[in-house]
């Protein structure tokens, strides 16, 4: 009786530890070097080098993990939700006046470093693409 017991018990954790895993954001849209350097340059343009691309900048570390923890999600339901919308949140034009917003939302190229998004979050953050059955989901920091 006791093995019936432990082998329910066994099953139980088991299914608790799955059910964890496959509620967390998907995790293979992470970005390469070169994208993130791309997206750098394209936001902070001639102070990029400065402020990113210096020995053992701890500013590159950051905005490597905020951008590892940014993932494009497509799913109907937010659609219609209360969420908030891309339209919604600033664009970081201050190194690079010339930045604008997308007028067709490609997930390939979206750039998240062009929006001010709160990079030091402590909870899951989700914002909708106005118009599209598209999300932005950035994980929350571990800083």
């Amino acid at each position: 009786m006791k093995k019936v017991g432990c082998a329910i018990i066994g099953l139980f954790i088991f299914v608790l530890l799955a059910s964890f895993s496959v509620a967390q954001a998907p995790k293979e849209s992470s970005y390469s070097k070169e994208q993130i350097e791309h997206f750098i340059r394209e936001v902070y343009a001639e102070s990029a080098e400065g402020l990113f691309f210096k020995n053992n900048s701890l500013r590159l570390k950051y905005t490597t993990d905020f951008l590892q923890r940014v993932h494009i999600v497509l799913n109907p339901k937010y659609k219609n939700s209360k969420l908030p919308l891309l339209s919604s949140i600033a664009l970081v034009n201050d190194y690079n006046p010339n930045l604008k917003r997308e007028l067709v939302f490609d997930p390939n190229s979206f750039n998240p470093l062009k929006y001010d998004f709160a990079m030091f979050n402590k909870s899951r953050l989700i914002v909708v693409v106005d118009q599209t059955d598209y999300a932005i989901v950035i994980e929350p920091s571990k800083y």
